[in-house]
């Protein structure tokens, strides 16, 4: 539940932000991949390869979007 809360804010706030490039407004969103330790991984190198994965799958579902390592839930 904590990551899930952390994923929302995260990504909120992204969105949130503007900018201004050659002077147009451009908003950001975010795909975030969610992977745990000891969980889903137990080296850096691992956490990092499934965070990806996981982020690959948010990705596929559309923008500003999160998934965690393993689930088939994507938010």
């Amino acid at each position: 539940e904590e990551m899930v809360g952390l994923a929302r804010r995260v990504g909120g706030k992204i969105a949130d932000m503007r900018f201004v490039f050659g002077g147009r407004e451009v908003q950001l969103t975010a795909s975030l991949g969610i992977a745990l330790y000891p969980t889903h991984a137990t080296s850096s190198e691992e956490i990092i390869a499934r965070a990806d994965s996981a982020m690959y799958q948010a990705k596929l579902s559309g923008k500003n979007r999160w998934a965690v390592f393993g689930s088939a839930k994507l938010h």
